[in-house]
């Protein structure tokens, strides 16, 4: 492979874990990977929503991410997400809220 330094397998491997940005293939240990997707899905992603929609809960909308990471590969529907957070978070989002 030309940009991964190892063979096809491994660079599947890292491909799987850390996703297809350019730049993690260039980063050396997994802790500069970790900390440069996070603060990419942080100062990027989540800034923008909270931003763009003018998002006041803002550990809410963590929680409710947390939450559907969880979930991935099982169906969900928000009253699954509002009995989440009542159930695991002590939460009173109403699933309007979360919709």
């Amino acid at each position: 492979m030309e940009a991964f330094d190892g063979d096809i397998y491994h660079g599947w491997a890292e491909y799987v874990v850390y996703g297809g940005l350019p730049l993690t293939v260039t980063m050396k240990t997994e802790e500069q990977k970790i900390h440069y997707l996070t603060n990419l899905f942080q100062e990027t992603y989540l800034k923008d929503i909270v931003e763009r929609h003018q998002i006041e809960k803002t550990q809410e909308l963590e929680d409710m991410i947390n939450i559907l990471d969880s979930a991935v590969g099982s169906l969900t529907n928000p009253l699954k997400i509002e009995a989440t957070f009542k159930s695991s978070i002590q939460s009173n989002i109403s699933q309007n809220t979360i919709f």
